[in-house]
């Protein structure tokens, strides 16, 4: 059977989130220079138009859709990178589909922000959810790496942990 090994895992991880960081980042791009509705049509740029014609907010909106699509994908390789890591626990398994569900969630709230002509309860989503996406990212990558180097003991007392997850939760 095919198996990925600790190593090769904490790669892809990396990866994961370094994607997943950077469609934060282009996100803010596209926000800070008003250009969320450069591309007035979804998934292409402009109807009967696939790509973005020569418009500085249509290429940053539509480079920000080419990454989306690419941390899809990677995503989907990190999930099934997980699935055949041997010794990777069940929990991050599942916490890689959740990501990959998210990623692929966001499609359809990116549309819904265009089509809503950018309303902040859909855009404040929107961000959030690539938020959480990148914290479950995070998670996986650290395991991976415990993964690889041997688990040690937490430093943090499980109270602390528990009551840091409870601030998280109320700051979101």
């Amino acid at each position: 059977s095919f198996e990925i090994s600790p190593v090769r895992f904490v790669q892809v991880a990396c990866t994961n989130v370094f994607l997943l960081w950077l469609i934060v980042g282009t996100g803010a791009a596209v926000r800070l220079t008003d250009s969320g509705l450069g591309c007035s049509h979804w998934p292409g740029c402009e109807r009967g138009a696939p790509l973005p014609e020569k418009n500085v907010h249509a290429f940053v909106e539509f480079g920000n859709r080419l990454v989306g699509g690419v941390v899809i994908t990677v995503t989907l390789l990190t999930w099934l990178a997980a699935r055949k890591t041997p010794g990777l626990p069940a929990w991050s398994r599942r916490l890689a589909l959740a990501v990959l569900l998210g990623a692929l969630a966001q499609a359809p709230l990116g549309y819904l922000a265009v089509a809503s002509d950018l309303r902040w309860p859909v855009v404040m989503t929107h961000l959030l959810l690539s938020i959480a996406l990148l914290a479950g990212a995070v998670v996986i990558a650290i395991e991976a790496i415990g993964l690889r180097d041997g688990i040690s003991e937490p430093i943090v007392p499980l109270e602390l942990r528990r009551l840091a997850i409870l601030f998280t939760a109320a700051g979101f």
